[in-house]
């Protein structure tokens, strides 16, 4: 808030005047992306950095379909379209015949309609458009500085871009997070797609609990900004309009066939991670010693992840320092996941891309606003502005040494003095 005394010699009286600042109108938070651009430079840099990353995500993600998991997937949608129904026992494998069966078929229908239009060129054409789709949402708020982290986020995108049900999971995740984000910086996110979303979700693929990790990961987001007062207010407006759209996204996931199943069968696949993680090779975790991290950083060939961490171990120190703990926490999350199992990697590369992006720009184009006790008063007189390097409380003790001397009628001529017929004190 900027408060603005104003003294009055007609009436003799001064009146303080409160004007809402643009941040405060906006949440209470100043963040560079609720203003990316801030000069014609920034600008040209986004257009050609961000034409690259999507042209960069075509062709990585335009690539021979490979995976195994497409061919039962497939199978799968072909069996629902003959048959009309969603099986709920395993109709294919010779061990597990008529044990109990329950996974999203909506992909696997998906997938074969397409192979029935285009054969296996078309699907990888639908691998590249899922690459693309996720670094479109990536970029949707972004400044140049989160256009280039998606650059080096793309490697690990384009890998679990495959024509498989995942690639779901992949574009999903990252317009949630992308939506969350908007809302904890603007305060003024499209909500409501969420249940679309999550409905959406539930019958494409078992990843969803990584929609309600995000819900949760952004409920943590706005507690923690509570512990600095002058964002208290905007995290408690945040949530009070986004918790009816986080009941309804969680009530969106009962919309499938098994019902609330379908949750146990997600926690289900996040088994392998700990049970079976030396077995299935994508749930392996990633090891890190001195060599790894100098061979991943070589220029000759780099591991995008390694640099990814690199990337997380400079915007933490950074968020920290602007007292963001909550992109801090995120940030280090995201990277404990992604040590922990190959597969979540990609999850982790999208996150840096979104905060790390996030955290960058407004470090380099909105410097932090100094403290209350290291403000700047303004004094006008006549017209005439002098900046004072006085703290707020000195300016309040002027405006009563003011009401003092016109009460007493000391300077009964002040105003024929200064010649005019108001004083401005704006503080701010």
């Amino acid at each position: 808030m900027d408060h603005v005394m104003s003294f009055d010699a007609a009436s003799g009286r001064i009146r303080t005047t409160t004007m809402e600042t643009n941040s405060e109108r906006h949440g209470g938070r100043t963040t560079a992306a609720s203003n990316p651009f801030t000069t014609p430079l920034d600008r040209r840099l986004f257009a050609i950095l961000g034409l690259a990353a999507l042209a960069y995500a075509l062709l990585a993600g335009l690539r021979t379909v490979t995976d195994f998991d497409l061919g039962w997937q497939l199978a799968t949608g072909r069996w629902v379209a003959q048959h009309h129904q969603i099986p709920s026992t395993d109709v294919f494998s010779y061990t597990a015949q008529g044990q109990p069966w329950e996974y999203p078929v909506a992909s696997g229908l998906f997938f074969y309609l397409v192979f029935l239009a285009g054969g296996y060129a078309l699907l990888s054409v639908l691998g590249a458009a899922a690459c693309v789709s996720t670094v479109a949402l990536l970029l949707r708020r972004g400044s140049w500085v989160t256009a280039a982290l998606a650059i080096l986020a793309i490697p690990r995108i384009a890998s679990r871009s495959t024509p498989r049900a995942e690639i779901f999971t992949v574009v999903l995740f990252a317009a949630f997070l992308s939506l969350l984000w908007q809302q904890y910086e603007t305060g003024r996110a499209r909500l409501w797609l969420l249940p679309l979303m999550m409905m959406a979700w539930v019958n494409l693929h078992l990843g969803l609990t990584a929609g309600l990790g995000l819900i949760a990961g952004y409920v943590l987001l706005e507690c923690l900004e509570m512990v600095w007062l002058n964002h208290r207010r905007s995290a408690i407006d945040h949530l009070r309009r986004a918790w009816p759209w986080f009941l309804a996204t969680v009530g969106a996931m009962l919309v499938n066939p098994w019902g609330w199943r379908m949750f146990a069968a997600s926690l289900h696949l996040m088994a392998p991670m700990t049970a079976r993680s030396q077995q299935i090779l994508e749930w392996m975790p990633t090891k890190l010693n001195w060599r790894i991290f100098v061979f991943g950083l070589s220029l000759r060939n780099p591991d995008t992840f390694v640099v990814l961490l690199l990337v997380v171990a400079i915007a933490v120190p950074v968020a920290l320092i602007r007292r963001q703990l909550g992109a801090a926490v995120w940030l280090c999350g995201a990277a404990l996941l992604g040590i922990r199992s190959q597969r979540l990697q990609v999850l982790f590369s999208i996150v840096v891309v979104i905060v790390a992006g996030s955290v960058f720009a407004e470090h380099q184009f909105r410097p932090p606003t100094p403290p209350a006790f290291a403000a700047q008063d303004k004094v006008v007189l006549n017209g005439r502005r002098a900046t004072c390097k006085k703290n707020r409380a000195c300016a309040l003790i002027l405006r009563a040494q003011i009401q003092k001397l016109f009460s007493c009628g000391m300077f009964p001529c002040l105003p024929c003095v200064f010649g005019t017929s108001r004083l401005v004190i704006q503080i701010g």
